[in-house]
């Protein structure tokens, strides 16, 4: 009888270690778990600066071109100007060069070359 209550108390604990042992696991399991939720929320916030990093780049190239488009629209428009103010000798062009075939900024190169001499 004595050896009976023994073996029961033996197994008593033996079921106790084991639930032990599956309370640890299970706790081991919920911090793997949210381990790996803060990882991915990290990956995630990492990808949405990426993004982010994308989007300014692209929106600082479309205002640089938008800048390059009108500092070109100026110029042309500046050489344009400059060439209707200014009284030209167009004579050279009577060698068969058509002046209005010409840019603007050719033109503008033409008014400066011509009033230099």
């Amino acid at each position: 009888m004595m050896l009976n209550l023994l073996v029961a108390e033996v197994i008593e604990m033996v079921v106790a270690v084991t639930v032990v042992d599956v309370m640890v696991a299970e706790a081991a399991v919920a911090v793997t778990k949210a381990e790996v939720a803060e990882a991915v929320m990290k990956v995630d916030m990492m990808v949405a600066e990426v993004v982010k990093a994308v989007l300014m780049v692209n929106a600082a190239q479309t205002a640089d071109t938008m800048v390059t488009e009108a500092v070109l629209k100026a110029d042309v428009m500046m050489a344009a100007q400059m060439a209707d103010v200014w009284e030209v000798d167009w004579s050279w062009a009577e060698a068969g060069f058509d002046p209005k075939m010409l840019s603007p900024a050719t033109t503008l190169m033409a008014c400066l070359v011509e009033a230099q001499n």
